[in-house]
């Protein structure tokens, strides 16, 4: 008798696994699709890795390893992470090299997926700013000069993965993927997928004619945004069989009045046109909808603003799914524009059945760069929209898919991770009985809560004491901000005059106090910069009085707002008038002035205290032209107390393009990284273009070097601006090269101090002077034959020529004025400026 229950409980069991297996598969066990070729390798290890999505292959001694070429110098080596802050298994190693090198998959015919992950991080003498190179894949190169450190930096992101579609052929092809470096650089890889997709997935057969955009298999595609509207993020794992992954936020949704929905418990019924590979269940099991209000709707639409590259043209592609029926009922009817053209009527009426739209968007050059998408509710049953994710794929141009990289500031945090080494471990007691748990638990619970109040309201004291410390009233005004807002017109777009890194800049005027002009910086939310940048400036600028420096007015932190108040400054920044600009380009001579004058408000910095202050951000739109064209530094968001002849440790800030290598390097800065950073710009104002320009080339991408390669092969005449041609005397412009050069050494200690560099422009600026007196007409000649600047370390700046001129100069009568002050002077005068870089 005890037996027989046993027996009846496991026949039961059997019984009812036999029925679930003869059961039609439900939504979660749709049997999705299954790549054929299914590759993922994990570079710069010889061991596989699990990640959770899936399983990695090493390429160090296995079928995966790259080939390289014959008589290799620089052979590809294989790196750990020096920083520990990426956890991910796939981003631990890397494979790296100063040479070519290939990874050769063999593949069956047809169009695959290829992503390509990069963590653009320090690997022991691989340094993170120095990989720049293309990778190639078929035919097509997918990434040309490409740096991750500048993608990640301008997305604020710390991995950049990149996903392709390519169509291979061939009876028995191989998917070759090259990674080429660009000249004195490294390229880098940490890992690759190769993975089959469904032929018509994404690429058109060709005789379903134009009723849908023809992806041909000569062009390949790189993804750019995949979306899971109203439903969160879908790992690779949880994808149609294909690894990829859909973000599940909304952030490209422009629309204040959108609604998410969801129903998981649904079944989705897939079609011959929408087979389930198209996307995973999630995708059309949630949505974002406008809502029931009928009147609302009928005035709104249901917006997207896509980022993209102007120059390609694009695949987006709508995912819709009726998976909400609200009282109103069923049908949805709405128009789609792209980019404001009445595209297409979609008619959304069937329950939980999936369907989508492709749009060929061409964005040509000089458009913006953004793909609007407004989706407008027709009347119908429900007079309502619905949309549950898209996919917008950039198309090939030819055999390219590639783009200039982004030229960034760098800003990273300023305040180390310091590791607590005293850390308390506290351990808790395993109660004997629940009762006394849960009372003691009571009781933690209100001294912990006790605690916290104290801390905070520490925390408040502690704040508005430094608050009330930050800046004493007779230094600097505080202002309120109702008064900031009636001088912007309450941030109106017609006073916005700029955008920095600390955010947008608008002209103030104060009508009750004589109309009172002023520049009026506004921190940005997500800007970079924050609360330490503004504490920073407010301190040193109460504190500065410099003829050559920015002078601050006041000051308002309110309202969780951080604004900073200068006069205004008429004439912008100097880069405004050297290039790329509608303004009127400054002469020669008027640039070598606003040299000495930046050059001597740096020098000021350097010396004019007990400790140095190091600037960090040293660039043109940092240089500020008050209404007589006198210069101006500003923006001391960044600035550094330094210790006199000694580096100090800290996190590397500045601009990308005007920063100095070895404080990159060494994470050391002194007033030599600020001197390198002058010597970018004295390029910048003798060439007349940016530090760093993506539409250049490789050869002319970054303006030092190539300036370098050009005056060691004698070719001085190609460098410089052609609106100075013929406006150059000879000496000056030997002079000026050779101090040029010498500020952007590699080496700091061979670099000049910032007052030789003042003292030397000065003598510079009086060459000029003289040559256009000697010359009615002020066109000079360049001499006949080329010449390269002398390649002087510090001591060689001073030439006897130099040291004679120097006593004429300080001491003639025909200088200028400004020149002549002296510092004390000059630090009792109050200058009017403000920071910010102007549209263009």
């Amino acid at each position: 008798m005890k037996i027989l229950p046993s027996f009846f409980i496991f026949s039961f069991l059997l019984l009812l696994l036999l029925l679930l297996l003869l059961l039609p598969p439900s939504a979660s066990q749709t049997s999705y699709y299954v790549p054929v070729d299914n590759i993922a390798v994990d570079c710069g290890t010889e061991a596989n890795t699990d990640t959770g999505d899936r399983k990695w292959v090493g390429d160090v001694n296995t079928k995966f390893s790259p080939s390289e070429p014959p008589n290799t110098v620089n052979k590809s080596t294989v790196k750990s992470i020096i920083s520990n802050t990426i956890n991910e298994a796939l981003y631990k190693t890397a494979r790296l090299s100063r040479s070519p090198f290939t990874y050769s998959f063999p593949v069956t015919p047809g169009p695959k997926f290829i992503r390509l992950y990069f963590l653009p991080e320090n690997y022991d003498e691989f340094h993170r700013f120095d990989a720049f190179f293309t990778v190639q894949a078929a035919h097509f190169t997918l990434l040309k000069n490409f740096s991750a450190a500048l993608v990640a930096d301008s997305s604020n992101k710390s991995v950049i993965p990149k996903e392709y579609c390519v169509h291979v052929v061939g009876e028995a092809p191989k998917l070759n993927i090259t990674f080429i470096p660009s000249p004195n650089s490294y390229a880098f890889i940490n890992g690759i997928e190769v993975v089959s997709m469904p032929e018509n997935l994404y690429y058109s057969p060709a005789e379903q004619g134009m009723t849908t955009p023809i992806i041909g298999n000569n062009i390949a595609l790189e993804l750019y945004h995949r979306k899971n509207l109203g439903g969160d993020d879908i790992f690779p794992s949880q994808d149609s069989g294909m690894y990829r992954t859909w973000d599940g936020s909304n952030f490209h949704v422009t629309t204040k009045r959108a609604f998410k929905i969801h129903n998981y418990s649904i079944s989705i019924h897939y079609t011959t046109t929408t087979p389930n590979f198209t996307a995973t269940d999630s995708v059309y099991q949630s949505a974002i909808i406008l809502g029931t209000n009928r009147t609302l709707n009928s005035k709104q639409n249901l917006s997207l603003q896509l980022p993209v590259d102007v120059g390609f043209n694009y695949l987006v592609r709508l995912h819709f799914c009726q998976i909400h029926t609200n009282e109103l009922g069923k049908q949805r009817i709405f128009t789609v524009f792209i980019n404001r053209r009445n595209i297409t009527v979609v008619n959304i009426d069937s329950v939980n059945t999936p369907s989508y739209e492709d749009y060929n968007v061409p964005m040509a050059a000089g458009n913006e760069s953004f793909i609007l998408v407004d989706l407008h509710p027709l009347p119908s049953e429900s007079f309502d929209v619905i949309l549950n994710g898209y996919e917008v794929f950039k198309q090939s141009n030819g055999t390219n898919l590639a783009v200039p990289n982004p030229v960034v500031a760098l800003a990273p945090e300023d305040k180390p991770v310091a590791k607590n080494s005293n850390a308390t471990v506290i351990i808790a007691a395993v109660c004997s009985s629940v009762g006394f748990a849960i009372l003691f638990s009571i009781v933690g619970f209100v001294v912990i809560w006790k605690q916290s109040k104290k801390k905070t309201k520490r925390r408040k004291k502690k704040k508005k004491t430094r608050e009330d410390k930050l800046l004493p009233e007779r230094r600097c005004r505080i202002f309120t901000f109702e008064e900031i807002c009636e001088a912007t017109d309450y941030f109106s777009k017609e006073r916005e005059i700029g955008v920095g890194g600390f955010g947008a800049v608008y002209k103030g005027i104060f009508e009750d106090e004589d109309d009172l002009t002023v520049a009026i910086k506004r921190l940005n939310p997500e800007s970079n910069q924050g609360e330490q940048e503004f504490v920073t400036e407010i301190e040193l600028l109460s504190e500065l009085r410099h003829f050559n420096l920015v002078s601050l007015i006041g000051y308002c932190l309110e309202n969780k707002e951080m604004l900073l108040v200068y006069e205004f400054m008429p004439n912008g920044t100097f880069k405004d008038h050297l290039y790329d600009t509608s303004n009127s380009l400054l002469p020669w001579r008027k640039r070598l002035e606003i040299c000495v004058g930046a050059a001597r408000g740096l020098d000021y910095l350097h010396t004019g205290f007990d400790r140095p202050i190091i600037h960090r951000d040293v660039k043109t739109t940092n240089i500020l032209l008050d209404e007589n064209w006198v210069a101006r530094v500003s923006d001391f968001g960044m600035s550094k107390l330094g210790q006199t002849n000694t580096a100090v440790s800290t996190a590397v800030k500045g601009t990308w393009g005007y920063l100095d290598p070895e404080y990159h390097r060494r994470l050391k800065v002194t007033e030599k990284s600020d001197v390198f950073s002058f010597g970018v710009i004295l390029f910048e104002v003798l060439c007349g273009r940016k530090p760093l320009d993506p539409l250049a080339g490789e050869e002319k991408f970054k303006l030092t070097l190539w300036a370098k390669k050009c005056l060691e092969k004698g070719n001085v005449y190609e460098i410089i601006d052609p609106n100075l041609k013929g406006k150059i005397s000879c000496d000056c412009l030997k002079q000026y090269l050779e101090l040029a050069t010498t500020c952007i050494n590699d080496h700091s200690k061979n670099r000049p101090r910032m007052k030789e560099v003042e003292e030397k422009l000065r003598f510079i600026l009086k060459l000029q002077e003289e040559a256009d007196g000697d010359c009615s007409d002020a066109d000079l000649s360049y001499p006949e034959e080329p010449f390269s600047p002398i390649r002087s370390s510090r001591s060689s700046l001073r030439t006897e020529s130099y040291k004679n001129h120097i006593a004429t100069m300080l001491s003639g009568s025909d200088f200028t004025a400004s020149s002549l002050m002296s510092e004390e002077m000059l630090s009792e005068q109050s200058s009017g400026s403000v920071a910010y870089s102007r549209k263009t």
